[in-house]
């Protein structure tokens, strides 16, 4: 009687298992669709997200199917030419300094070296400021480590800078508070 259950469990097992085979076979092959990413690209170009637009371009540009495509490949010219302007790129530093964060490189490096001056603190109070003014949520981690690092600065100045490696730590927690987490950018 075991050795019946036991091949009856065996015959069950397999039937299964080929079926499992067959479906998941069925269902790869099936799901399998080529994406255009060109009217995508140029709705990001619209809204004016470069890096969205050049990251998803370059995804898809390795494929096959788009890799002698010429419009993508204008596309792809298009979007380097804005990156790579001087307009572009100052707008990317500025915006840095301005919010703290960006979604360039060189406007990523505006931020953080904001950070590691008093312009940083300022800036992130003002901001965090005007959301508690317009009755918005405030990030209380932020506003703490900027009025730290503002101490920090103050300090720095009146010990002649022997107290520099607190600031560049606060600056660094600052940083990496907003790098995480953005609730409002």
């Amino acid at each position: 009687m075991l050795k019946l259950f036991y091949k009856l469990l065996l015959i069950f097992m397999f039937i299964l298992s080929a079926t499992l085979l067959y479906q998941k076979n069925t269902y790869a092959y099936h799901t399998l669709v080529r994406i255009d990413p060109i009217p995508h690209t140029k709705a990001l170009i619209a809204e004016k997200k470069y890096v969205d637009a050049s990251e998803y371009l370059n995804y898809f540009i390795d494929f096959n199917y788009m890799k002698d495509n010429s419009e993508a490949k204008v596309l792809q010219k298009e979007i380097a030419k804005e990156r790579n302007s001087l307009s572009y790129l100052s707008e990317k530093v500025a915006e840095g300094f301005r919010t703290g964060t960006s979604d360039e490189l060189l406007g990523q490096a505006s931020a953080i070296g904001s950070d590691f001056l008093l312009i940083g603190d300022l800036r992130d109070l003002a901001l965090e400021g005007s959301h508690y003014y317009k009755h918005e949520e405030v990030d209380e981690v932020l506003v703490a480590l900027s009025t730290v690092g503002l101490v920090a600065s103050a300090s720095t100045l009146f010990t002649l800078g022997s107290s520099a490696v607190a600031k560049s730590g606060v600056s660094v927690l600052n940083w990496h508070k907003r790098a995480k987490v953005s609730p409002h950018g």
